[in-house]
């Protein structure tokens, strides 16, 4: 869901592959993901469906608009309600 969100998707170590392995700094290199191997793999539905979703939101002018109206600000959950015009 947040490809769908007023702000800038970013992955993080495996995200976008749904990755299993925690991060861990210290040792990154011992415990990494195969980002490319998981493509085909177990990560390979998780890959189509952002595929699929970034799809939508080339060919959806809501999903792009950048003309948002803030309607919530609830600081205590993290949530930001807002409405694409």
């Amino acid at each position: 869901m947040t490809l769908l969100s007023a702000e800038t998707l970013m992955f993080f170590m495996g995200e976008e592959i749904g990755a299993q392995k925690p991060y861990r700094y210290n040792d990154f290199l011992k415990d990494r993901e195969n980002i490319l191997g998981e493509t085909d793999g177990s990560g390979a539905g998780m890959i189509r469906c952002y595929r699929d979703l970034i799809a939508l939101s080339i060919h959806q002018d809501a999903i792009r608009s950048r003309n948002i109206v803030l309607n919530a600000v609830l600081p205590a959950s993290g949530i930001l309600v807002f409405r694409r015009l």
